[in-house]
């Protein structure tokens, strides 16, 4: 059944090459998005702890492609003001940004004390955001958590669960009147198998284990949530799930159900539990044929029950597509891409970009939500991420035809295949420390001058185009709009 549901949209979803000429529904949301350790720098000021950001990029430099780190960033710790004003002049909706926990609390628990001077600084900025009639869109966890967790394990075991609960209540307590959009964690299957690499000593299993107690914290807070806060703040909740699109290379039956078990590892592993209470049965079925049969964790019946129909909404982070082969991979020695069993390669007709992992391929945008909603109902889906990179131009063309045609093909997504679409944001409102790209990648609507102590920031063409289209809710004739600033 899975296997004809992806052969399905395989055969069926043919993008064109034209624009639509549709709008955005009246209410369809636009923002844009960043997250604390990228953008706020300030890193030991004031009173913040040290995070695991800070100790990956300090301890191991060699790892990121400019040996740089995010101690300044962006300086947004300093220049809230210039960052509101951004968010205006685009017109935007929401703007999705992330709280720094060790920024919060030093230590990473209640114990040890909270920092009034960093939650002076996001209570500072939602109100801010509020005067400027922007909703806020919050993430608990952007990779940065405080680095005592890391160096305990405690992200593999349920120490970290109370803890995290508890911040999580220090969070809604402090800022949730101001804040219509939560999302516990960004991308908790990245995280668990490429941020956390450096600190496992089995990479074959400790992967797992991260991520099944990032699910069980997550449904907690949701729970905690519906109990103490939703009636009283109004907010929604979910958690920001990461995948390509996989495409079957060739129509043989063994691309095709490879290209659903990609998917399935990647989307459904986070997914699939916090919807329907379990890991999807590829994946188990996967796990349990491998030469290491028992890596991957099971939940109790009561557990099950507790994770199940736990977010308000899809949160979809999305940027590139591969073409999917299978590998039947015998090795004994077992890690998540080996689980998986696939081999990726490109369509010629695809444009690369200086990151080998994002390519320019519009059509998965659509048939990735119209996978998301077979596979998981007809749940709202909200993109948080997406976005293009280059090396640093203010003519930034590419990012603009690549915001145009993945834009179209969510235009697409809502009226052909009557997917239910609520919202879009941009990764990201500006240039800034790209994980392990450094500052060489750049993502951003704004350029950032990052060899200049006031860190300047400056309107590319492609925030002309976005602001064009938020005002417009319309793609064509806003190819060449310029920037009107």
């Amino acid at each position: 059944m899975r296997v004809a549901v992806v052969f399905s949209i395989f055969l069926t979803i043919r993008v064109a090459n034209t624009i639509s000429d549709k709008f955005f529904p009246p209410d369809f949301v636009f923002g844009v998005s960043t997250s604390a350790y990228q953008i706020e720098g300030a890193w030991n000021l004031s009173g913040k702890g040290e995070s695991m950001l800070d100790y990956l990029s300090h301890t191991y430099p060699n790892s990121i492609t400019d040996r740089s780190n995010g101690d300044i960033a962006c300086d947004s710790y300093h220049k809230i003001d210039e960052d509101i004003e951004m968010l205006k002049h685009l017109g935007v909706n929401f703007y999705r940004f992330s709280l720094s926990w060790s920024r919060i609390l030093p230590t990473g628990s209640i114990e040890g004390g909270v920092n009034l001077a960093g939650v002076k600084y996001y209570s500072d900025m939602l109100d801010k955001l509020k005067a400027a009639k922007i909703d806020a869109m919050v993430t608990l966890v952007h990779f940065d958590v405080p680095i005592g967790f890391i160096k305990e394990k405690m992200f593999r075991t349920e120490k970290l669960n109370q803890m995290f609960v508890d911040y999580a209540r220090l969070a809604f307590n402090l800022f949730g009147d101001r804040v219509k959009y939560w999302l516990t964690i960004n991308e908790p299957a990245g995280f668990s198998k490429d941020e956390m690499r450096t600190f496992y000593t089995d990479r074959g299993r400790d992967v797992y284990l991260t991520a099944h107690n990032i699910i069980k914290c997550h449904a907690a807070i949701y729970h905690l949530y519906n109990k103490e806060f939703r009636e009283q703040q109004g907010g929604k909740l979910s958690i920001a799930l990461n995948t390509d699109w996989y495409e079957p290379a060739s129509d043989s039956k063994e691309d095709i159900e490879a290209a659903e078990r990609a998917l399935m590892f990647e989307f459904g592993w986070i997914a699939h539990p916090l919807i329907y209470g379990d890991y999807p049965e590829i994946m188990k079925k996967a796990i349990a044929s491998s030469p290491s049969p028992l890596r991957l964790p099971v939940f109790t019946y009561e557990e099950k029950e507790t994770i199940k129909d736990t977010v308000d909404f899809i949160a979809l982070n999305h940027y590139s597509s591969f073409l999917t082969t299978n590998d039947p991979n015998k090795d004994v020695d077992r890690t998540f891409d080996k689980d998986i069993g696939i081999l990726k390669t490109l369509d010629p007709s695809w444009e690369t970009t200086i990151l080998d992992w994002l390519h320019v391929a519009p059509s998965g945008m659509r048939k990735v939500l119209n996978w998301i909603n077979k596979t998981y109902g007809n749940k709202p889906i909200l993109i948080t991420e997406n976005g293009y990179v280059e090396g640093g131009t203010l003519k930034d063309d590419r990012r603009i035809n690549y915001l145009q045609t993945y834009l179209s093909s969510v235009l697409d997504a809502i009226y052909i295949d009557n997917i239910n679409v609520i919202g879009y944001s941009t990764w990201s409102l500006m240039d800034n420390w790209e994980l392990y790209s450094g500052y060489s990648a750049k993502f951003g609507l704004y350029y950032v001058n990052f060899t200049s102590p006031n860190r300047e920031r400056i309107a590319k063409d492609s925030v002309g185009f976005y602001k064009n289209v938020l005002e417009s809710r319309h793609l064509v004739n806003n190819r060449n709009a310029g920037n009107h600033v």
